[in-house]
């Protein structure tokens, strides 16, 4: 917005040295200063407002916002007496809630007219907004002033009566500015008379009932309409006018009629008859009182205020406040801040802007340990993963707790499925909801598959989820039997999600990506985990999920020796069964045990003072043989062996099948009783590591490379 400090002086009282010190209480309201123009007779400032405060947009809304800061004496614009509400030929309906107040005023005027008022032309000039004819340019002027946009219609060009309501599908209007008429989206707010469109209500004018120098007969609008049904409109139209940046930010329900009153006396110096207005408001303006504690204000910024002094840094924004008790105030939130004021946070915002923030005491609070709140819920937990998942570039998606008998005879690809029993639905047979599911990878293949007709093959998704099963037989038990109902957090990830780099360009997912997802996920819940890789992974704890998984590519998830999950690539033959031809999707499922395992306990260790000596060795390793038993026997081949960790691992061509690692072995002194270990001593250990790793994997075909 350009601001000019010689037009803003007519609202308010401004000292002769103004313009630095503008400067400074512009920066604390946070209105901030793009540009400044100083010119022999006048400062112009650019500023950039806030985005949720419309009110702003006004020069009157900027005076009440430095007088509220400053003191400086508020000045009042002439306005027209109030008028008899109503006019015998005119009328309007208000058909959409959309529309929160709505008022239109008849004029009248002879052919010749005089010029607008200087104020008028020294105004828009400034804003950059061009000169058209007299109703256009007071009602412009008075939408920067007051910050109420006005609209004038031809009186002439109305037939029968005004409504205001929502386009239907297919109606076309001839928006002002444009060069033909364009097709409207179904919904948005317009006002139309028997035949035509008039206008897009807040956003624009239309041709239908434009205003020209000819006019004699007038009618000027000014409403409230509701912010988000304007914001979508102007979005939908690819459309910004002054009017909609100021509708879509909450107007002002007390400024409707002050609006319209003003824009009448400024007509009425330009030889227009006013006859009249006629509103209806079918929102009230205002909101219920708030109740301010000044013990928590001062609690909140570590101040010691009194009543007094709260009430008179809220007055001076047109709060109304009222001490109803010694502490306590009711504070009545004015009708252009009902859109930004929702709770006592707020309120204190507003206190410490009049008071300016420099104001306020510079120290950190006050913290005991004991204040502060360890206890973590469930749903805490939930929400630490949930993040987690997204910044990896996770979806939630939400699945039914049924499936149909066709998803079961796609599970039935594999044989081993068939053992596992389901729960039926009575009355489901040959639906969607035959059958409550007994595991999740059905709806996981089925969204990968979705994805996949779509040409979206890289998915990455997760779900809270609950499978069932039957209890023990009702033979067994003598009677009926709940079902087993189990939760878990489920995921899919599909295509190349994994993410791509420049030597591996097409880089798919695979099992060493779910046991880093894994590992992300636990992590965040403070649980040390170990993984078991066997081709009977999970048949004791996840015995569906187990046989719906490669044999060769699938791990438990343990945490303390307990298992609480498992990982792994989807089954080829289970993959092909539900159409998935460009995809090996991975899987895993966690139980909601996780969530009250207790976390290891963390000690500090105290770093080394000495740089550890290190080594690095290199074995060819098979598939299927983890790096975590190479770990686990060099530890045990050196007492010396402070940490080894797996440094790198390349994938070998055909016609090797397996990877080449390297490990690095750092050395601790301590251990010897030394502070230094020789270099001769660091190769006898690691020739004793390597001949000691093949020896025990040597008939796996470890060897040394």
């Amino acid at each position: 917005m350009r601001l000019s400090l010689n037009i803003l002086a007519n609202y308010i009282q401004l000292p002769s040295e103004r313009s630095e010190e503008l400067e400074q209480i512009f920066e604390d309201l946070g209105l901030e200063i793009k540009r400044v123009e100083r010119h022999s007779e006048d400062t112009v400032f650019s500023l950039e407002l806030l985005a949720n405060r419309g009110d702003l947009r006004s020069y009157m809304g900027i005076a009440q916002e430095l007088h509220g800061r400053t003191e400086w004496p508020l000045r009042v614009v002439e306005v027209t007496p109030s008028q008899p509400m109503g006019v015998p030929h005119l009328t309007f309906k208000i058909d959409s809630p959309a529309c929160m107040a709505y008022s239109l005023s008849y004029f009248e005027s002879s052919a010749a007219r005089t010029q607008v008022p200087e104020q008028v032309t020294q105004l828009l000039g400034v804003d950059g907004t061009a000169l058209i004819n007299q109703p256009v340019d007071i009602g412009n002027f008075v939408g920067i002033e007051s910050g109420q946009p006005v609209h004038v219609y031809d009186f002439d060009k109305i037939e029968g009566q005004l409504r205001i309501r929502e386009s239907l599908e297919g109606e076309v209007a001839h928006l002002l500015f444009q060069e033909a008429p364009q097709q409207l989206p179904a919904g948005t707010l317009v006002i139309v008379d028997d035949k035509k469109i008039l206008a897009i209500a807040g956003v624009i004018g239309c041709e239908a009932a434009k205003v020209t120098q000819a006019s004699t007969r007038i009618l000027l609008e000014s409403a409230l309409f509701e912010p988000v049904a304007i914001r979508k409109t102007s979005k939908k139209l690819g459309l910004q006018t002054t009017a909609s940046l100021r509708f879509e930010r909450g107007g002002d329900a007390g400024c409707v009629l002050p609006g319209a009153r003003r824009a009448a006396f400024l007509l009425q110096q330009c030889d227009w008859t006013y006859d009249g207005t006629l509103q209806t408001t079918q929102s009230p303006g205002e909101m219920e009182p708030m109740r301010l504690s000044v013990s928590e204000l001062n609690h909140f910024i570590g101040s010691s205020l009194s009543a007094e002094q709260v009430t008179k840094a809220l007055n001076g924004f047109g709060f109304g406040v009222e001490e109803v008790m010694q502490d306590a105030l009711l504070v009545t939130v004015p009708s252009h801040r009902v859109w930004d004021i929702a709770e006592a946070c707020d309120l204190y915002e507003e206190v410490c802007r009049a008071l300016s923030y420099d104001t306020l005491p510079r120290q950190f609070p006050e913290l005991q340990l004991s204040q502060i709140n360890t206890h973590t819920t469930e749903i805490d937990l939930r929400g630490q993963l949930e993040g987690a998942l997204v910044e990896n570039g996770f979806f939630e998606v939400f699945t039914e707790g049924f499936y149909s008998e066709e998803r079961v005879r796609k599970l039935n690809a594999l044989p081993g499925f068939s053992n596992h029993r389901h729960i039926r639905v009575l009355g489901g047979k040959d639906s969607a909801a035959a059958l409550m599911k007994n595991t999740n990878v059905a709806h996981a293949l089925e969204l990968i598959k979705v994805n996949e007709d779509i040409r979206n093959l890289d998915v990455k998704a997760f779900e809270w989820s609950r499978t069932f099963q039957p209890g023990v037989s009702t033979e067994d038990m003598g009677g009926n039997v709940p079902p087993i109902e189990s939760k878990n957090l489920w995921l899919v990830v599909g295509g190349d999600a994994q993410g791509k780099t420049v030597m591996d360009p097409a880089r798919s997912v695979d099992p060493l990506y779910m046991k880093g997802l894994v590992s992300r996920l636990l992590s965040v819940l403070n649980l040390d985990f170990d993984v078991e890789q066997t081709s009977t992974a999970g048949e004791r704890d996840y015995p569906i999920t187990s046989t719906l998984l490669h044999p060769g590519r699938k791990a438990n998830i343990l945490v303390n020796g307990e298992v609480v999950g498992i990982f792994g690539e989807l089954h080829p033959r289970l993959v092909d069964s539900f159409g998935i031809k460009r995809s090996s999707p991975c899987f895993a499922e966690l139980s909601e045990r996780v969530f009250t395992l207790s976390p290891g306990a963390r000690s500090y260790v105290q770093p080394s003072r000495i740089q550890l000596p290190y080594r690095d060795i290199c074995f060819f390793m098979p598939r299927g043989l983890q790096s975590a038993s190479i770990i686990r026997e060099i530890e045990f081949l050196s007492s010396s062996v402070k940490e080894v960790t797996v440094l790198d691992v390349y994938k070998l061509p055909a016609p090797e099948v397996g990877s080449a690692v390297t490990f690095r072995i750092s050395f601790d002194p301590a251990s010897m009783g030394e502070t230094s270990i020789s270099v001769d001593v660091l190769a006898q250990q690691l020739n004793v590591i390597s001949k000691g790793v093949i020896a025990v994997f040597k008939d796996k075909g470890v060897y040394q490379r």
